[in-house]
């Protein structure tokens, strides 16, 4: 059986990090760059530490959550951004686990919600859904400039 630990992610996670989301993101959209990826892991990381997260199998990283606090109207929650599971680790539960310990630690610290904004056509959107995230009356709105 392998060991599977979920624990905050530093600094020094940056790095690989990057590299996971670089390659799982640039498949999807084809302005990621591994230097994007990068500031995006970055800016995560240190913004709101406590909320982001890594999943290691065997001590290795294979993936990530990045998430933050959101003061929202029905009080604080919590925002994700992204997890990302190397391709090799999907569909085995890797991402449901990380999510699980985020909403346990959005528990212990009475959180009341978790919000998020996601592709709700693919697997991202099935996946979500399995878990018990549901529409809210809120959409994800964008303006190309």
């Amino acid at each position: 059986m392998p060991k599977i630990s979920i624990r905050k992610a530093k600094v020094d996670d940056i790095g690989q990090c990057a590299k996971i989301y670089f390659e799982e993101f640039s498949k999807q959209d084809v302005h990621w760059s591994l230097r994007t990826a990068r500031a995006r892991v970055k800016q995560s990381i240190l913004k709101d530490p406590k909320w982001c997260f890594v999943i290691l199998h065997e001590r290795k990283i294979i993936g990530v959550l990045l998430a933050e606090r959101l003061d929202f109207v029905k009080g604080k929650s919590i925002q994700i951004q992204d997890i990302v599971i190397m391709v090799q680790y999907q569909n085995k539960g890797y991402g449901a686990r990380l999510l699980r310990h985020l909403e346990r630690s959005a528990r212990k610290s009475n959180y009341k919600g978790i919000y998020l904004t996601g592709n709700t056509l693919g697997a991202a959107g099935k996946f979500y859904k399995k878990l018990g995230f549901l529409k809210t009356q809120y959409m994800f709105m964008g303006k190309e400039l």
